[in-house]
């Protein structure tokens, strides 16, 4: 059975391809990389297609009109995995670095402690060499970077398609999560891999004009989004059930709900 990695990418290809690279040589086994484009053509999308066609590993999946958030590319792909015949898979940014031993420990993790998801922690270069010292709080809060996620977890939780066109998407999972009363099956361990300048690599590779209208979209997109569904902003959420004045009570924001996860750990 394939061991598959769903990788998301709009824009940079340098970026994009040693991340592809590092995903074909991790060493679990049966690799396939399904490397999903979130846009129309660009040199990025047409330089994944060209190394598709001649490395059977990687299938690059694009569409017209695009899909239109990065939660409808993560389902997609998890939804072919899945079909596929997997019971888990790897997710991860265009914009990391992956050791080789990056996915079969994260799938270990997955299943040794019947977890729904479990992510590895974003360092700097200098810690993925191991110039650094590397520190996170075991079972800390989960990093949609790279993560693995089981096919129970999608199925009951898949990610909503309405963070257009991107961000909070995992937090709101997260919440999801939390409020369903599962919140310590999905966490990170301390498995490193490089989060390229810690992080928002494509926004960073888009000329200023381009990124400012993007971060417009968001803020119009997928902030106003969340702040709908659960009342308030990201840690300032009033709403216990999406869209429901309704539903309130105390210590209801997804900070509140995350201390009361970790509560329970230290028990």
């Amino acid at each position: 059975m394939s061991n598959y990695i769903i990788m998301v990418h709009l824009n940079n290809w340098e970026m994009t391809e040693a991340a592809i690279k590092d995903a074909l040589a991790q060493d679990i086994g049966d690799v396939k990389v399904l490397a999903i484009a979130q846009g129309y053509v660009d040199s990025t999308r047409l330089a994944a297609e060209a190394w598709a066609r001649v490395d059977p590993r990687l299938l690059n999946l694009w569409f017209d009109p695009p899909l239109l958030s990065l939660s409808a590319c993560w389902n997609l792909g998890l939804k072919l995995a899945w079909d596929s015949g997997a019971t888990f898979a790897m997710v991860c940014n265009n914009d990391i670095r992956l050791k080789p031993e990056t996915y079969k420990q994260l799938s270990l993790e997955l299943k040794l402690g019947e977890a729904l998801f479990v992510s590895g922690v974003g360092v700097t270069m200098e810690q993925f060499s191991g110039a650094a010292p590397v520190q996170n709080d075991s079972k800390g809060g989960p990093d949609f970077s790279c993560f693995v996620i089981s096919k129970d977890c999608h199925e009951r939780y898949p990610f909503d398609p309405n963070f257009i066109p991107c961000y909070c998407e995992d937090l709101d999972l997260h919440r999801r999560i939390m409020l369903a009363g599962e919140g310590d099956r999905i966490f990170s361990v301390d498995v490193p891999y490089c989060h390229i300048d810690r992080g928002s690599g494509t926004l960073k590779s888009m000329t200023p004009e381009t990124r400012a209208a993007t971060e417009q979209m968001i803020a119009n997109g997928s902030r106003a989004y969340y702040q709908a569904k659960w009342g308030g902003g990201v840690n300032e959420e009033k709403w216990l059930k999406p869209f429901d004045p309704e539903s309130t009570a105390a210590a209801t924001s997804t900070r509140d709900l995350f201390n009361q996860v970790r509560e329970g750990w230290r028990k």
